[in-house]
């Protein structure tokens, strides 16, 4: 096999690339030069599933790509879309994304503010999943040119789908993959709350992370050089109780001072 380009390489060595039905076309777009690569959130809140999507973005920065982060319309109860909606949600992204105006900073783009005019010129008026997914795409690709679209487990067939029906409305190829999940989705970020996390079906702190888990998710959920890692895993250099401390930092550091957090009262996600 090809070695692949180092946007793609990071994105294996993090374990962050889940599902990806054409691998070479990803590579290819990768390497091609600065991509639109475009995550969609669904919530009003980050959930813990939504994480390793926006470290994709992170590493694809990095790259010299340009990430892009899709609101979905009515996702914030009682907040219209616009403007306002979007600088909010950048200023709470820009720990983990540098965002502005300039060459490869991240865009932050609520799909409300283009879905009707979209609409009309594909003359469809129906909530089919994989049109929506090509109408943002198309808008994605007019703004910033080629697009690799990034999704969560649930997106995969979407995201298929969604690439077919765009290149039958004139869009060029688009590259796309599924991110894993990280873990329950009921976690959530929220500023100035508690550092306690739950990282299974019962609440607990960073502290009673599996030791088994603990390095997949600093690979999957932080920027830590691998070699720190694997030398936690060993047991050097503290160990399980550093290497925990570090997971529970980089959230506070890269998602939010209160870091993850579980909110009982959100409603199970099968």
């Amino acid at each position: 096999m090809p070695t692949p380009s180092p946007a793609l390489a990071v994105l294996l060595e993090r374990g962050i690339l889940y599902r990806c039905p054409d691998r070479d076309g990803l590579d290819a777009a990768l390497r091609a030069g600065p991509a639109a690569v475009a995550v969609r959130l669904d919530r009003p809140d980050l959930g813990l599933g939504s994480l390793p999507g926006l470290m994709a973005l992170r590493w694809m920065q990095q790259a010299g790509h340009r990430p892009v982060v899709l609101l979905r319309p009515g996702a914030d109860a009682g907040e219209r879309s616009g403007p306002a909606r979007e600088a909010r949600w950048a200023a709470r992204l820009s720990r983990c994304l540098r965002t502005g105006e300039g060459p490869g900073d991240a865009a932050v783009i609520d799909t409300g503010r283009w879905r009707d005019g979209l609409r009309e010129r594909a003359a469809w008026s129906g909530p089919d999943a994989a049109l929506a997914e090509a109408l943002d795409v198309i808008e994605v690709g007019r703004r910033f040119g080629p697009v690799v679209r990034v999704g969560a487990l649930d997106e995969a067939d979407a995201l298929e789908a969604g690439g077919i029906q765009a290149a039958r409305l004139g869009a060029g190829p688009v590259a796309s993959f599924t991110a894993v999940l990280a873990g329950d989705s009921r976690l959530r970020v929220a500023d100035g709350t508690s550092r306690a996390l739950s990282l299974g079906r019962e609440p607990g702190p960073w502290a009673q992370a599996l030791a088994d888990d603990v390095p997949r998710l600093l690979r999957l959920l932080t920027d830590l050089p691998l070699s720190r890692i694997q030398a936690w895993a060993r047991g050097a250099e503290g160990g399980l109780d550093a290497a925990r401390q570090a997971l529970g930092d980089s959230a506070a550091r890269l998602f939010g001072e209160g870091g993850l957090v579980e909110e009982p009262a959100l409603r199970e996600v099968a």
